[in-house]
């Protein structure tokens, strides 16, 4: 039976952290992403403990902490995040809420503040911070941090919309509110309303966007009929994307030390994408035309080693930039 007694109830500011493109680079190389993920945890430990918090779930390739205060939880997301970018990086993202929480005599932490927090980390890309209205609240009197409204967007189990801010200093990445909308976990069955800039967050209703998934539907059924082919993209079946045109790219990949990539993983909303690069460098690439423009991660190795790791807009003059042509 619950002892109520056992439980000590605190205002808390809630801090989650999650390595963007793990899965890939373990599928690629592991000792690499047990590296990154040992790397990922001692800064956090390191950061959480110098701005008077505590981690209290350590994932591996994410984590959950609690901190006294909004200001504490910011500038501790904010260390964390420069400190990865260093070298070797370590891609993460942040979602941070503040809340009730119930804090058992083991040191567990319960409540519903936890959720959202977890809810917010997964509608970032890599390098950003993202964080409720709450906490926008409690900050946005001190100059020194920079913020912008995101969206409002429908999590579960939460009656209305929630107001979704970044930290806009410079060097941090800042989600579009249709890259958060697309990798979000959020209420399928609800409104959303993402900002745009100058305008407060617009209401879409959802059944607009029912014969475009209908339609959606239909190509992902006729896509997954299709043979498939080793020379072309390998993609999860429950990532697959619902179209059948498709952009091939081929040609050289070097980096900025012009050495060619003898490895190459292209890292779209957490898919795991094969390439078929061989020893020198050359690049085959049958790439799905729905991510024309598309904002993703790009992974380079060398000799089994991570060389370069970045976001990028899956544009022509950025695949040409990196030695990649259209055929």
């Amino acid at each position: 039976m619950l002892e109520l007694d056992k439980y000590t109830r605190k205002l808390a500011a809630i801090l989650f952290t999650d390595m963007v493109g793990y899965t890939a680079v373990m599928q690629r190389d592991e000792i690499l992403a047990i590296k990154m993920q040992k790397r990922h945890q001692y800064v956090v430990d390191t950061c959480v403990q110098q701005f008077g918090g505590e981690v209290k779930n350590d994932m591996g390739d994410g984590s959950m902490s609690v901190l006294p205060s909004a200001i504490q939880v910011i500038q501790c997301a904010m260390a964390i995040q420069q400190e990865l970018k260093k070298e070797p990086v370590v891609n993460i993202r942040v979602g941070i809420h503040i809340a009730d929480v119930l804090i058992e005599e083991s040191g567990k932490v319960h409540g519903d503040g936890i959720n959202i927090a977890s809810r917010i980390e997964t509608l970032g890309v890599a390098g950003a911070i993202l964080f409720s209205k709450e906490i926008y609240n409690k900050i946005k009197n001190h100059p020194e941090f920079k913020t912008v409204l995101v969206g409002s967007f429908p999590f579960k189990n939460v009656e209305e919309p929630m107001e979704v801010y970044a930290i806009a200093n410079e060097g941090f990445a800042i989600p579009s509110a249709q890259e958060a909308l697309s990798t979000g976990k959020l209420k399928k069955s609800n409104t959303t309303q993402p900002a745009e800039k100058g305008q407060k967050p617009i209401s879409k209703a959802w059944w607009l966007a029912a014969p475009i998934v209908l339609l959606l539907a239909i190509l992902l059924f006729k896509w997954v009929q299709q043979p498939t082919s080793a020379s072309k993209l390998s993609l999860p079946p429950e990532t697959s994307p619902a179209v059948e045109n498709k952009q091939h790219w081929t040609g050289k990949v070097a980096h900025f030390d012009s050495r060619p990539a003898s490895g190459v993983i292209l890292d779209i909303n957490g898919g795991v994408y094969k390439d078929t690069t061989d020893a020198t460098g050359h690049f085959d690439l049958y790439l799905p035309s729905m991510y024309a423009n598309e904002r993703v991660t790009l992974t380079l190795f060398y000799e089994g080693k991570m060389n370069l790791s970045r976001e990028i807009r899956l544009s022509e003059e950025v695949l040409q930039s990196l030695k990649l042509e259209p055929k």
